[in-house]
């Protein structure tokens, strides 16, 4: 998850420390949600190991993927942000 967490920080200049904290600032959780949605696609743990990562809970993992998989379908911008980490991993 570090990879996917350092191109979301590279792409969108947010710090590192302020996507993986416990904001609950709206383009903080953006981010983490993604990274959420994108460990998720690509296997990387359960929601469980996942949400641990953020010191978070499994539903909380489970949401984020939901509420990304909507984001694509109605935000072009998140969709290209999306398609563009993947283009990186």
């Amino acid at each position: 998850m570090d990879k996917i967490t350092d191109i979301v920080v590279d792409e969108t200049k947010i710090p590192r420390s302020l996507i993986v904290s416990n904001s609950r600032k709206r383009g903080f959780v953006e981010k983490r949600q993604i990274i959420m949605y994108l460990a998720k696609d690509y296997n990387l743990g359960t929601y469980e190991e996942i949400g641990s990562y953020f010191d978070k809970d499994h539903s909380t993992c489970l949401h984020s993927v939901k509420v990304v998989q909507n984001l694509i379908d109605t935000d072009k911008e998140i969709a290209k942000l999306i398609n563009r980490i993947k283009t990186r991993l």
